[in-house]
């Protein structure tokens, strides 16, 4: 329940900020933005900084010759950390 109530704020708030932002694009003067499109050239320019910086996270994951790449690793960190949890093992019918 705090899950899914987390979520839908957070949702509300990143809906409400969207439009904030979109409504200052659109509230810029012709005249200062020369006929420029501002929140076309925000999107791309925000699309490609995320891409690129989630493709540089992505190359850098170490790839050592063991086998097990850096998903693997915290694979396997999760798998213990729930291994170790008392929610799972005495409060849950999985336990």
């Amino acid at each position: 329940l705090v899950s899914l109530i987390g979520s839908i704020g957070a949702l509300a708030v990143m809906t409400v900020i969207s439009v904030v932002i979109g409504q200052l694009f659109h509230a810029v003067p012709p005249g200062l933005s020369q006929g420029l499109p501002l929140d076309d050239i925000a999107a791309v320019l925000a699309f490609a900084f995320f891409g690129f910086k989630t493709l540089k996270e992505a190359s850098e994951i170490d790839n050592s010759g063991d086998g097990k790449s850096g998903i693997d690793e915290e694979f396997a960190e999760a798998e213990e950390a729930v291994e170790g949890s008392r929610t799972i093992k005495e409060v849950t019918a999985w336990g």
